[in-house]
């Protein structure tokens, strides 16, 4: 069976794909891994040992599979240059309190654990307080019905995470998106280069690595940094059946977007517009239909049945997640009415012309009007599948603070617009003069908003400071975190110093919480609080109890956005250096 493999009929286009696909496999074996409780890292390194020498032996055999275009070695140095610029200017975002410290934790855990829960005896406490469910103290997680935590977020992401953080430790979790963003890199430049001559999709790639979201969200443990590749890789496969009728492509989108499904809910509605777009296709082209091999139905349907059981395995994320798309789409208050369907509409416009982004959107919707005027379905192929996401435009379902929200716009609206706004400078107008000019002003403009945050790094000097304050304490101590010690309540130390280090840490809210536990598990407990909370816990419950031992200072870089609901222009946020002071007690 190996040798009809190495016989194929491979090109240079097939081997990228092929190696993209080993990566996809790579977070299928994790996934897997993840949900059986057998999370080690000899089985990853098996896999990576034996995938990477059928590999290197395919090239050796195929020596032409590595005679690409002098453009396409260029286009592969300069992605190889571009993550590393980027990962430089990166640190790993492991602080709880929102999405991608959550994600950091819970793949730290997984890896370190081999399993998805976690049980220590400071969250066995409150745990004892509060009962399975949502683990406030420690958000991101859940209570198990047995008192363990587990990560609320689904698994592809996480189990991603875990595998790069197993291999290379902390700095895995920036090599995890640098891999990602690679290949979405590569991805999408062969969708352009499908469409549009060389000079429009050599400046649609520099555009591309300049505009705000693709630098910014790679700074962060998102799992739409995952989902930017497989979306993209999953297009580009489709494009590609398209013109060459191989079914080894048409497998490989449809398995892209199926392990796309472990990590956004995205995935569905793609799959959905997926299935139409065949069934249309081959209804009125009258095509010869050509069938998948018996190997490639087999292996989409056990992908299926894993995702049955990932349900399951991971059910507490889809029923937060209907009940907050129930919430949503009930809720008449918030910073922007969810109700009124062109507000939060002209909310995203101003925050897409403040970031830069509002031409790309303009130009690219109408290329898709003209597309469709002209019924050139072919190159419609990305917004046909994508289309979906659309909705975001009108309600982005997430919180509105900027640039936050731009996280839902990344994965597909974002490079797709760009995509279709170069077609239309490259194949609409089709002089040159119109495309440089705008292409000059678009990279003007993304230059000067990456001259304010691309070297800008969330978190950096955090951790040094929390390494610090690990010293201070023993494991066996009990330490209660209030959110405001960094200055930022999205950072919390709470998360890390325990995942890092073992300590007894909680994020703590609630001094009452403090008489419902059993103290004589520690040897002893501290609160540590910003010095603006001195008067709140003092006159608390617990005050009397409490004996300031120490005093020092915490220093981070945050972003300040202005109020969300003034003015007619949406301003971008601001960094600012700030120190907090922070007081330790010792609970007596």
């Amino acid at each position: 069976m190996l040798e009809k493999f190495f016989k194929q009929n491979w090109d240079q286009i097939k081997f990228f794909s092929l190696v993209a696909a080993f990566f996809i496999g790579l977070d299928i074996l994790a996934v897997v891994l993840t949900m059986a409780g057998i999370f080690y890292r000899e089985l990853l390194v098996g896999y990576l040992l034996v995938g990477g020498f059928i590999l290197i032996k395919l090239a050796l055999r195929n020596y032409t599979l590595l005679k690409f275009s002098r453009e396409t070695k260029w286009v592969f140095i300069v992605g190889a240059i571009v993550v590393i610029v980027f990962y430089f200017f990166s640190s790993p975002t492991i602080f709880s309190g929102r999405d991608q410290g959550a994600l950091s934790l819970g793949a730290i855990y997984l890896a370190d654990n081999h399993q998805l829960e976690v049980s220590f005896p400071a969250e066995q406490e409150f745990f004892e307080i509060y009962g399975p469910g949502k683990a406030l103290n420690f958000p991101g997680f859940n209570y198990t019905e047995l008192g363990s935590l587990k990560t609320q977020f689904p698994l592809g992401y996480i189990s991603w995470l875990a595998v790069f953080y197993s291999l290379f430790g902390i700095n895995g979790l920036i090599i995890a998106n640098a891999v990602t963003f690679f290949l979405f890199f590569i991805s999408f430049y062969f969708v352009l280069k499908k469409f549009i001559s060389a000079p429009a999709r050599i400046l649609a790639m520099l555009t591309l690595i300049t505009t705000f979201v693709f630098y910014w969200f790679f700074k962060f443990t998102l799992s739409e940094n995952l989902a930017l590749f497989l979306v993209w890789f999953g297009i580009v496969q489709l494009i590609i059946y398209q013109q060459k009728k191989d079914n080894f492509f048409l497998w490989l989108s449809f398995l892209s977007f199926s392990v796309l499904a472990f990590t956004r809910i995205e995935a569905l509605a793609f799959l959905a517009m997926l299935f139409i777009w065949l069934i249309v296709k081959n209804k009125f082209k009258k095509e010869k239909k050509n069938s998948l091999e018996k190997w490639q139905v087999i292996s989409l349907i056990s992908i299926g049945l894993i995702y049955i059981i990932a349900l399951y395995v991971n059910q507490e994320f889809y029923i937060s997640l209907a009940k907050s798309l129930f919430k949503s789409s009930t809720n008449t208050t918030g910073v922007v009415s969810q109700n009124a369907i062109f507000q939060p509409f002209y909310y995203v416009l101003k925050v897409f012309l403040a970031y830069g982004m509002l031409n790309f959107l303009l130009f690219g919707l109408l290329t898709v009007a003209i597309l469709f005027k002209k019924k050139d379905y072919q190159k419609l192929t990305p917004f046909i599948i994508l289309w979906p996401v659309v909705f975001y435009l009108f309600s982005p379902q997430i919180s509105l603070d900027h640039p936050w929200m731009l996280r839902r716009f990344l994965l597909a609206v974002i490079p797709g617009v760009i995509f279709y706004t170069f077609y239309f400078f490259d194949q609409l107008i089709r002089k040159r003069i119109f495309l440089y000019f705008f292409s000059g002003l678009f990279l003007v403009s993304n230059l000067i908003i990456a001259g304010q945050f691309f070297f800008f790094q969330p978190e950096n000097n955090l951790k040094n400071q929390m390494e610090i304050l690990f010293q201070r304490f023993s494991n066996n101590d009990l330490i209660l975190i209030d959110r405001q010690i960094t200055g930022d309540p999205w950072s919390m130390m709470a998360g890390p110093m325990h995942a890092l280090q073992g300590k007894q840490t909680v994020y703590f809210f609630n001094p009452s919480d403090l008489d419902k536990i059993d103290k004589t598990k520690f040897a002893s407990i501290y609160l540590i609080s910003p010095k603006e909370g001195k008067e709140f816990y003092e006159n608390s419950l617990i005050g009397s109890k409490l004996t300031q031992s120490e005093t020092l200072t915490i220093k981070n870089a945050i972003i300040v956005t202005d109020n969300l609901t003034r003015g007619a222009f949406i301003s971008l946020p601001k960094i600012i250096n700030q120190s907090t002071e922070v007081i330790i007690y010792k609970i007596n």
